[in-house]
């Protein structure tokens, strides 16, 4: 913004103002300090202001316009700047969120290091990741709404799910709310969740009779994991057929999961369930040998799991290869 600002400038609002003047003193290397914030006024002075230097900056709402208003202007500092920073003090999270709106928008997965860049792009200084990652998490509470606003419309987008992809299903199973001992009634607790789209059940009848399982820890506010079940079609392109979000890989998450997995996604015969040798997992198929037991489902431990644990305790890439290559080799030697 240079030295643009200027009496009776006008701004949409006292953020936009806040904006300009953060953006006049990263490029012009000084520092501003705020002096009073209310609802209709903002006063901010340069911090070498008792030192005699005369930069002020006033703006206003006033009652009878929509619009924030610079009634104030101090002029250039008269300040020595003794050392540029690589950092600013107006180059806040705040800042850096407003800037990077737009990438976090069209990407939510924009990784730190990309910010970063642009930032330094945009006003030649380089900020920590500790930062740039604050700033993220703004940009997405903005653009998304924050944790609680996340699972307050988890069922809403689940329905709207239902509207376009028919025959789809999902489960939300809630707990008690229980505060200061106390049982509420007007209120309940996320538990876990469930849900398959009708296009990929319908899509598996036509795919090998193969479902592979496994879990990935969730990282936010909430912990968590979420579960997910997978199987390939012809070209060996791997096809989502379930989701789950639970608390952890217990004994009990893995059982309602698979509870939910042959009732709502496949009752086939002859499938070949691969997992790692996850002890939950293990347990649950041999609790339900009924629904996960042969003839109807045949349970095995997948190849690079082994390989990976074979590597971690031998220490050998190359028995590690010659392992993968063993489980993958589809006829005998005679």
């Amino acid at each position: 913004m240079g030295d643009d600002l200027y009496v009776n400038q006008e701004f949409e609002s006292k953020e936009s103002v806040q904006k300009a003047i953060k953006c006049y003193c990263m490029k012009n290397y000084r520092t501003a300090a705020l002096e009073e914030s209310k609802k209709s006024k903002l006063l901010m002075k340069c911090v070498n202001y008792v030192e005699g230097c005369p930069w002020r900056v006033r703006a206003m709402l006033p009652r009878w316009r929509d619009r924030w208003i610079v009634t104030r202007w101090g002029g250039k500092h008269t300040c020595v700047n003794p050392y540029l920073s690589q950092d600013h003090r107006q180059l806040d999270s705040d800042f850096i969120c407003s800037c990077i709106l737009g990438m976090v928008q069209v990407d939510p997965s924009t990784s730190i290091a990309l910010i970063q860049e642009r930032i330094s792009g945009l006003n030649g200084y380089k900020v920590s990741y500790r930062k740039a990652w604050t700033a993220k998490q703004k940009a997405i509470v903005k653009l998304f709404g924050d944790w609680e606003d996340s699972y307050a419309y988890l069922e809403r987008w689940l329905k709207y799910m239902l509207s376009f992809a028919r025959g789809s299903f999902y489960r939300i199973d809630r707990l008690p709310y229980i505060i200061g001992g106390e049982l509420d009634d007007s209120r309940d607790m996320f538990h876990r969740v469930f849900w398959t789209f009708k296009q990929c059940t319908d899509a598996f009848k036509s795919c090998k009779p193969v479902i592979q399982i496994d879990g990935t820890h969730l990282y936010g506010k909430y912990k968590g994991t979420m579960l997910i079940a997978t199987t390939q079609d012809g070209n060996s392109q791997v096809l989502p057929l379930a989701f789950a979000i639970v608390e952890s890989e217990t004994l009990s998450d893995w059982s309602w999961f698979l509870r939910k997995l042959h009732r709502h996604v496949t009752d086939m015969q002859g499938i070949c369930l691969i997992s790692d040798r996850h002890i939950s997992i293990k347990q649950a198929v041999a609790n339900n040998p009924d629904l996960w037991g042969p003839p109807r489902v045949y349970h095995v431990y997948c190849i690079r799991h082994i390989a990976s644990n074979f590597n971690h305790k031998f220490h050998n890439v190359q028995l590690k290869k010659d392992l993968l290559n063993l489980g993958m080799f589809t006829r005998i030697i005679p």
